[in-house]
């Protein structure tokens, strides 16, 4: 109330427990209406006006029942630290913020924020305590945590219901290094016939440690969609955790699913945007839309074990422009199925597997439509390989229009019983056969050698046994290393008109079973085919029929006609430069190039054939 100098006037009034606290801009009048108010048992207990920032330590008193009501006219935050007991019903209005700062602030009514106010919650004092209030959010209204403990994780959880009666927001953290987390056990619902929506938001740098989440853990009902925006990190632990709303998640954002849960909930994932498994099977259902030209980002395994991502097995799909990245998490210990693509596809993005992660496709159409290549490399060596394989349900493969890049590191695998039409590029990659299905497998596409490069075809990698057959051409400069393990028996056939593959093919001895067949004039190419046996009788090609080829051959190992005739207009060189060899030929070697002898002072080449014909009157044996 203003005096006729016009200064402030505090006007304090007890009534019934209860007290009205009017600061500059209220009237008298109003006071006294409130107090009375109070007295009826609508209590209304503290009223700021144009309030500074400010602390008020004084517990409030249990008014009896009624509301306790702030209004806060202009912007600034007072803070509440007494420790409060009363079981009345607490208000938050207007512009300001609302700071609690006790172990018990709110006392054990249902708590309201109305407007534009804002319920900040303070780490520093609350951290590791449960508060039990129900909580409602009317449209425009903010949680926020504050001042969590430095270079610590801390934690508060709220057990009450949640109700949304509009947009609202919780903010996790405030900068630096506080990590302040919230973890919500409660029903989270619409508030009456109002849709609510949850908007989330992060403070701190995003990683795998020293973040903050928002932890949801109820069977929620709330039907106005969640989105996550930059640095707000979402654990969901139950499958109906984030409503029955789209799910939105931006750029620096991070949706984690937990407990081996499935959600149906359509999921927008912006460029830059993240969803982690955390420890178990996770599924989500739900269409996925990737709008933009940025790629966003799959993580399978936060957690220690053998973790999953399962992706529209019963319904839904991927669609829009954007792109996706795989990774597998850095606990993870098996890289097994990491990501399981069941769903009719057509996003149109670039697909990059990476890192260690493991990617199945159950569908031609799982990775889309577009023509376009799936990047499958990875900065890791060993068990961080990266691999990308088809079901042997596929026995078509993927969709014809996508290729297949395996960089360093990155392999591709196909299952017995599969004919492949897509064409596969070797950069430091690999080929590999997988052991699942039953049948021969056929290539029909273009394999790709990349020239400067060393890549792999494992034709044991996974001991499957059977045959593989490449009808396709076989183009490029590279190096390409066939080898294989000694538990098995399959089978690789060079078939294709391979006359414009320059490189190199090394055939390497794992196991007596490592057989190699070349079934064109000009299967092994135009290049050079090294042997890397031990021994002369070690078997690293064999002939589908008779044939007649070019290729230089060098190095230890037997190349077995059988039956057939092999009809040499290229080089033999027992050993490499300087190392002693043998070279073999089971049946009719028809020789009609230049035999290369190596001799170290002591030790011979030798060349031993069933047969041995000289065509060529230039050549020497």
């Amino acid at each position: 109330m203003l005096g006729e100098s016009g200064a402030c006037m505090r006007i304090s009034l007890t009534w019934h427990f209860a007290s009205c606290r009017c600061l500059c801009g209220w009237t008298a009048a109003l006071c006294l209406a409130l107090a009375a108010g109070a007295a009826r048992g609508a209590t209304v207990t503290n009223i700021y006006a144009n309030p500074p920032t400010a602390t008020e330590a004084t517990s409030l008193l249990d008014p009896g029942g009624g509301t306790i009501r702030f209004v806060q006219v202009a912007a600034g935050t007072v803070d509440f630290t007494g420790s409060n007991t009363y079981s009345a019903g607490t208000e938050i209005l207007g512009s300001s913020a609302f700071s609690a700062s006790s172990v018990s602030p709110l006392g054990s009514g249902d708590v309201t924020v109305r407007g534009s106010g804002s319920l900040l919650l303070n780490l520093s004092v609350m951290n590791g305590r449960t508060i039990s209030n129900n909580l409602t959010l009317n449209d425009g209204a903010a949680v926020q945590l504050i001042n969590g403990p430095w270079n610590s994780a801390s934690l508060l959880e709220g057990t009450g219901h949640l109700d949304l009666g509009g947009s609202v927001s919780i903010t996790l953290g405030t900068g630096g290094q506080t990590w302040p987390s919230l973890k919500l056990s409660g029903l989270i619902q619409n508030e009456g016939i109002t849709t609510g929506s949850l908007q989330v938001a992060g403070n701190n740098s995003p990683g795998y440690s020293g973040t903050s989440y928002l932890q949801l853990h109820g069977n929620n009902t709330y039907s106005g969609g969640t989105t996550l925006k930059n640095l707000g990190y979402v654990s969901a632990w139950h499958s109906n955790a984030l409503g029955s709303g789209a799910v939105t998640v931006q750029s620096n954002a991070v949706l984690y699913l937990a407990s081996g849960i499935t959600i149906t909930n359509n999921l927008v994932l912006m460029g830059g945007g993240q969803v982690m498994t955390k420890s178990g099977n996770e599924t989500l259902n739900g269409t996925i839309t990737l709008p933009g030209t940025g790629s966003s980002t799959l993580v399978a395994g936060t957690d220690a074990g053998n973790l999953v991502m399962n992706l529209n097995p019963a319904g839904g799909r991927i669609t829009g422009s954007g792109g996706l990245t795989l990774y597998r998490g850095y606990w993870a210990t098996d890289k097994t199925d990491n990501f399981n693509f069941y769903g009719d596809n057509d996003y149109t993005g670039t697909t990059t597997v990476a890192n260690g992660a493991y990617a199945t496709a159950y569908h031609a159409n799982a990775f889309g439509t577009n023509a376009g290549a799936i990047i499958v490399q990875s900065v890791y060596g060993g068990s961080g390989s990266a691999l990308l394989a088809i079901a042997s349900t596929l026995a078509g493969g993927l969709h014809p229009a996508r290729s297949i890049w395996c960089g360093a590191n990155g392999f591709f695998l196909q299952p017995n019983g599969t004919t492949i039409s897509n064409t596969v590029t070797l950069a430091g990659g690999g080929y590999r056969f997988s052991s699942s299905g039953a049948g021969s497998r056929m290539h029909s596409g273009a394999i790709v050698i990349t020239p400067g490069t060393t890549s792999t075809m494992d034709a044991g990698a996974y001991a499957p046994g059977g045959d593989w057959y490449q009808a396709g051409a076989l183009t490029g400069s590279g190096t390409l290393v066939v080898a294989g393990s000694s538990a098995s028996d399959a089978k690789v056939h060079f078939q294709g008109s391979n006359s414009t593959f320059s490189g190199t093919i090394i055939s390497q001895r794992s196991g007596q079973f490592d057989w190699r067949y070349v079934g064109s004039d000009n299967g092994l190419g135009t290049g050079s085919c090294v042997l890397q046996g031990t021994a002369a009788s070690d078997i690293l090609l064999r002939l589908d029929k008779s044939l007649s080829l070019t290729n230089s051959f060098e190095g230890t190992g037997k190349i077995e006609a059988g039956s057939y005739t092999l009809t040499h207009a290229g080089s033999l060189t027992p050993g490499a430069t300087n190392s002693i060899g043998a070279l073999a030929v089971g049946g009719t070697l028809d020789f009609r190039g230049v035999f290369n002898w190596n001799y170290n002072g002591t030790t011979n080449d030798v060349v031993n054939a069933a047969t041995l014909l000289f065509g060529n009157p230039g050549g020497s044996a």
